[in-house]
């Protein structure tokens, strides 16, 4: 994934050729088992780039590959996007706690990855990092692929889980098919805080009986 560049100092040499000077604003970091789809989504942007071979529509020499379609950045937001969208319709629509709160936290947050996504695409257009094309483009091809990875890990690996888990390498590395829990950060949050009750009111009668 490539990291977010902006062009925010521009220097002149004699010869009238502009020198960019990149402002890098994120740097992202995590484990690549978790994460195969944008990784794939990733491989697949730079495939196309090296087959269809498509300039950006300004170059600025050595700070990043010259092929500019389709555009990695609105493949990959539009590939996240629909994924997260995918994500709470079909993963979880069996959850129905009638909570208002949690139905807005579900739309804010789809919201909010649509609204970056267009932000996203409109902002490398207007950067002149890519042209219309190369950003549309990018967007068609993070939808599908974001379509036959959900697909992909829903129907064919989510069933596999509980048999990979049953393996005894699984379960010394502590491995946890939690496909079955809409919300994990939830429930470990509650088994915690019950635990730590139990656990209070066992000390507490222990220091009585004493």
């Amino acid at each position: 994934m490539e990291d977010v560049v902006l062009p925010v100092n521009t220097f002149y040499h004699n010869n009238g050729e502009i020198e960019w000077q990149p402002l890098a604003l994120t740097l992202v970091e995590y484990p690549k088992a978790f994460f195969f789809g944008t990784l794939f989504n990733e491989l697949l942007n730079i495939i196309l780039k090296h087959l269809i071979c498509e300039a950006r529509p300004l170059a600025r020499g050595h700070l990043y590959n010259e092929y500019g379609m389709p555009s990695s950045h609105a493949q990959y937001i539009w590939f996240f996007s629909i994924y997260v969208l995918y994500f709470f319709v079909i993963r979880l629509h069996h959850i129905n706690n009638n909570s208002i709160i949690s139905a807005l936290w579900r739309v804010i947050i789809v919201g909010s990855c649509f609204i970056l996504a267009i932000l996203v695409s409109v902002g490398r257009v207007y950067l002149h990092y890519h042209t219309t094309s190369q950003v549309v483009v990018g967007g068609i091809v993070g939808f599908l692929f974001a379509t036959i990875w959900f697909i992909i890990v829903h129907r064919i690996l989510t069933p596999l889980f509980p048999q990979m888990v049953s393996l005894k390498l699984c379960e010394i590395l502590m491995i946890r098919d939690t496909t079955l829990i809409p919300n994990v950060l939830w429930f470990e949050y509650t088994k915690s805080r019950q635990e730590a009750r139990a656990r209070g009111r066992k000390m507490a009668s222990l220091k009585t009986t004493q």
